[in-house]
């Protein structure tokens, strides 16, 4: 029987041009490498302590910023969890903008929440 070969994990950078932020992701990496990829590449996190997680998928920022790093554990993260990641970090992001969730900014979130699912997907799936 042939072995099949294991997904090369990966990271890469979103920028975000509708609220000019970047988002740093990791996939199938180790998590706090891809930590210290986001202290240098965001240096106030620098200060910041960031917990290991535990799960399929994990969320960092900073609360005054809207540059943030989402980590999966998996290099080909099944669609649930890379929609769950997202939504934090849509939430995080309108957040600190200032857009409250709410009946009226329900559509801003979900086309938020899409456009970084669909990013993400095209480069992990």
């Amino acid at each position: 029987m042939k072995k099949k070969a294991k997904t090369k994990g990966q990271w890469f950078v979103i920028h975000d041009f509708i609220f000019d932020t970047n988002i740093l992701v990791g996939a199938g990496v180790d998590h706090a490498a891809l930590i210290k990829r986001f202290k240098k590449f965001f240096p106030p996190a620098a200060e910041h302590y960031f917990e290991t997680p535990g799960g399929l998928g994990h969320f960092n920022a900073l609360s005054t910023s809207t540059a943030c790093m989402i980590w999966f554990r998996d290099a080909k993260p099944k669609a649930h969890t890379v929609s769950h990641e997202c939504l934090h970090a849509t939430a995080h992001i309108l957040r600190v903008c200032g857009v409250k969730f709410s009946e009226e900014s329900e559509e801003t979130y979900a086309y938020h929440q899409g456009m970084l699912v669909r990013y993400i997907g095209q480069k992990v799936w």
